[in-house]
């Protein structure tokens, strides 16, 4: 779900993945919101996630599973051009609208 910063709809999205792990699908819907959001032109990203290894993953506080590491890659590669950008991890009931 992406959001303005008054916290107004932008957008949001969904995607199948059949027998994926929860990371993985976490990761992935990470990677494809922030993609969302930079073609959509915004620079200046805040990403709020409840799974809190995948948080603490992309900021390199943790090393995780192999099956992520492609896609926490992929992210890496995207925010360099953000202005900036932040991950924060929220609890699932503050990000009920996601799941």
């Amino acid at each position: 779900v992406l959001r303005n910063w008054k916290g107004g709809f932008i957008m949001s999205g969904s995607r199948f993945m059949e027998n994926a792990p929860i990371l993985v699908a976490e990761a992935t819907a990470m990677r494809d919101g922030i993609r969302a959001a930079l073609q959509t032109g915004y620079r200046k990203i805040l990403v709020e996630g409840d799974n809190q290894i995948v948080i603490r993953a992309i900021q390199k506080q943790i090393h995780t599973s192999w099956q992520i590491a492609p896609i926490l890659q992929d992210i890496w590669n995207l925010i360099t051009s953000c202005e900036s950008i932040s991950f924060k991890h929220t609890y699932r009931e503050g990000n009920m609208a996601a799941d």
